[in-house]
């Protein structure tokens, strides 16, 4: 069996599945956001739970919002202070007496796609979560493209392309959590395209109040209905998300892209952003398909899963 978790900032989620990858078993706790002890305690009690009701020792997979420090192997997670600077790899493996993988839950996330899922067939698969943040992550051969520093695939601290500056040159100058300024993610996410919507609120109405400002899915709504407002913000976050992957496929040349996470619904990144990347690849390019994810919120827990299937 084949035992998956995905620890998030608010909760732990633990499936089990078997060889034909089919989920057996599915629960969800909260996560225990300051105590490690209590954390791994969590960990440990679903793992040993799922051994006497499956009749084995499963194999352990997990995936967590956050990178490894290559130095010593812990955990950098600040969205989850009971995990961060912890080696959750080596204490759990002491409680359990087996090995235990982890990795980056939007690395999990591609993985479980490479699987059965919408990247199946692909050579070279990009990943992109469009979330509260913006989560990336590269796969090769149904391979994880960890990097040296364990941050491949990192797409939302890269900084937005200087051509869209010139397009519109009234755009705001962002300051990221990561310490960068304009990374991709305060952009183009479901937090990023929220501010976007405030900002042009504000710069064609001439105020915003908290009432008037919307998040991602009334966004869309607003944009589907034809409101100026909306039609601007999404026009801008779609031709910043388009230069963005057009520097990536220059860069990676992959056969697919699958979006997942709470935006990856909208129709528009399948419809109109292609015609948007052909301005910012070469002529002669034939472009990825962009696909949305075929297992949606499953597929972290799904990815953490697979790392001991691979």
């Amino acid at each position: 069996m084949y035992y998956g978790f995905d620890i998030g900032g608010t909760k732990i989620e633990f499936s089990v599945y078997n060889t034909e990858l089919e989920c057996v078993f599915n629960e969800r706790i909260p996560a225990p956001t300051d105590d490690y002890e209590e954390l791994l305690d969590a960990l440990d009690t679903f793992i040993f739970q799922a051994d006497k009701e499956f009749g084995c020792k499963g194999m352990v997979g997990i995936g967590y919002p956050g990178v490894m420090d290559p130095e010593n192997n812990t955990t950098i997670c600040p969205n989850l202070p009971s995990l961060h600077g912890q080696n959750l790899q080596t204490d759990l493996q002491k409680r359990i007496s087996r090995d235990v993988k982890v990795q980056n839950d939007a690395n999990c996330f591609a993985l479980s796609e490479c699987f059965k899922g919408a990247a199946e067939d692909a050579e070279i698969a990009i990943a992109v979560t469009l979330g509260t943040g913006l989560g990336g992550a590269i796969c090769i051969n149904k391979t994880i493209l960890s990097g040296h520093n364990f941050g491949a695939g990192e797409f939302g601290h890269m900084a937005i392309p200087g051509t869209m500056l010139q397009r519109y040159p009234e755009l705001p100058l962002t300051h990221c959590g990561c310490g960068g300024h304009s990374c991709l993610e305060t952009y183009c996410s479901g937090t990023g395209l929220a501010a976007l919507y405030k900002f042009y609120k504000t710069h064609i109405d001439g105020s915003c109040s908290e009432e008037q400002a919307l998040k991602g899915p009334d966004i869309i709504t607003a944009y589907e209905a034809n409101d100026a407002v909306a039609v601007k913000t999404v026009t801008v976050f779609l031709d910043i998300l388009a230069a963005a992957l057009g520097s990536l496929i220059m860069i990676l040349d992959p056969h697919v892209v699958v979006f997942g996470g709470g935006l990856a619904s909208f129709e528009a990144l399948y419809s109109q952003l292609p015609e948007k990347i052909k301005a910012y690849v070469f002529d002669n390019m034939k472009l990825p398909q962009l696909k949305q994810a075929k297992f949606g919120g499953e597929g972290g827990v799904r990815g953490a899963a697979l790392l001991n299937y691979t």
